[in-house]
């Protein structure tokens, strides 16, 4: 698996911390000004430089999806609003408009027909999009008919450089040839959004004279069973007859969550439902000793002990119950930060724990709600196209994933060393599951899902079940793009 290094932290954060590069000011960035539209230092520092682009008053159009879930999936807005992260969006904008000589045109639809719409305009040869947006579990709806065009073979795109979300343009290379037909970039900030991650009500933690685990996750002793143990901590009945999934009530709990938590618990714990090998070819991996050993462990302590861990069901979603102080931790997605503004007690963000001490890295799996970048087969302007698209990459990972951050980080609760620090660990071990992608094992995911949550983790005859469909589409996509 790719991750970023150190030197995009260090550059990310160095960029958070000045006020704006060009500016003359050192002030931090604290909400309340400007992000500065001029890259050029920046750029020079790291050796970025510019293409010659006039496109002489051209459109740079994209489709882009939108959707109900609380991620930031605005590409571009008509005026700056006096938001932080609406204002570095609009900015960034315009400087790219103002150096290149073109016009946004940005085209939102609905997540459930984004990719509809692409598919459509596509397969009547209409030259209408350069790029678009659409939800990564719905492009197994367009690779197959040879609508994307291969990414990697781009070379204006600089696909191996860090204003690319590197675990999303590696992990979703497929074939002997490593064909890209997806990749990911900060132009969009919704993939980062729905990054999953831990939530920790510190003020829990504090009632009960607990340290919160931030130097665990520093010495690599953030595990499964270290979260087990908080979990524990959390389940109180607080005078109630029983624990309920409709939260009524005063009794607390351990962990809430939804289904792709478990997903996310276990991708934390290198139980993966696919992987793919140096030759390029997908290979089921779901019935492995060691992901077959993590769904029973999940079963079996998710749903041993009454209140340590709850899915939610009634007016109360897994987001709100958090919100409410009624869970110690919350496995959700980061967007979720922007939504405990008001929350009364304060809290701070994890990544998702490990499987032991001896697993080298964190990983935090992207949902599959995550939007990635596609350029339809129909962009007659590929080079051109591929150039301006780069330089936005850039530009949106220099001027606006640092106030990204500092939206979300500076929130109440979060304004810490410790969480900034968490946040990092975070994106640099994020997980993309391409087989979500390719739709090879959403049936067989959902199914163990439902298994492990009714406590039940023997699931060996539920892959054997599954594993002849899921290694026939895998063949049937290998042969389609070749």
């Amino acid at each position: 698996m790719k991750h970023f290094n150190r030197f995009t932290a260090a550059l990310l954060f160095a960029v958070l911390t000045a006020q704006t590069v060009g500016c003359g000011s050192d002030k931090p960035i604290d909400g309340t000004q400007t992000p500065s539209t001029d890259t050029t230092t920046v750029a020079a520092a790291v050796g970025y430089a510019f293409p010659s682009l006039n496109l002489e008053g051209g459109k740079f159009s994209i489709l882009n999806s939108t959707n109900t879930y609380g991620q930031y999936t605005t590409l571009d807005l008509e005026e700056a609003t006096g938001d932080i992260l609406d204002d570095a969006v609009y900015n960034r904008n315009r400087a790219m408009e103002e150096r290149f000589h073109f016009t946004f045109d940005i085209t939102e639809e609905a997540i459930e027909t984004a990719h509809k719409t692409a598919l459509s305009t596509i397969m009547a040869g209409d030259d209408v999009w350069d790029f678009m947006y659409i939800q990564a579990l719905n492009c197994r709806t367009l690779i197959p008919d040879g609508c994307l065009a291969e990414l990697s073979s781009i070379k204006e795109l600089q696909l191996d450089q860090p204003w690319w979300e590197a675990t999303t343009c590696e992990n979703a290379r497929i074939g002997e040839n490593r064909e890209l037909f997806i990749a990911a970039n900060y132009f969009s900030l919704m993939g980062f959004d729905a990054t999953l991650c831990m939530f920790i009500n510190e003020t829990t933690l504090e009632n009960l004279n607990v340290e919160a685990p931030y130097d665990l996750v520093r010495e690599g002793k953030w595990t499964f069973d270290k979260m087990c143990e908080y979990a524990a901590l959390g389940a109180n009945l607080n005078g109630d007859s029983g624990f309920n999934r409709t939260g009524d009530g005063n009794a607390t709990y351990g962990v809430v969550t939804w289904p792709t938590g478990i997903l996310g618990l276990m991708s934390g714990m290198e139980a993966y439902y696919s992987e793919t090998g140096s030759d390029g070819i997908p290979h089921i991996t779901a019935g492995s000793e060691h992901f077959l050993e993590v769904a029973d462990r999940l079963a079996k302590n998710l749903t041993s002990v009454a209140g340590e861990f709850i899915y939610p069901e009634g007016d109360l979603w897994h987001r709100e119950f958090f919100k409410a102080g009624r869970a110690l931790m919350y496995i959700g997605q980061i967007c979720a930060a922007t939504q405990y503004r008001d929350m009364a007690d304060n809290y701070g963000i994890l990544p998702m724990p490990k499987y032991d001490e001896q697993q080298e890295n964190y990983i935090n799996l992207i949902s599959n709600t995550q939007f990635v970048l596609c350029m339809p087969v129909t962009n007659v302007n590929v080079a051109e196209s591929a150039q301006l698209m780069d330089a936005i990459s850039y530009v949106s990972f220099t001027d606006v994933l640092p106030v990204y951050y500092e939206k979300n980080v500076a929130q109440k609760g979060l304004r810490n060393e410790d969480s900034i620090e968490m946040l990092d660990i975070i994106r640099e071990t994020r997980y993309h599951n391409v087989a979500e992608v390719y739709g090879w094992t959403i049936a067989l995911r959902n199914e163990i899902n439902n298994k492990i949550l009714s406590g039940d983790g023997s699931i060996a005859s539920i892959v054997a079940s599954h594993l002849p469909a899921a290694e026939a589409a895998i063949e049937t996509i290998l042969k389609q793009i070749s």
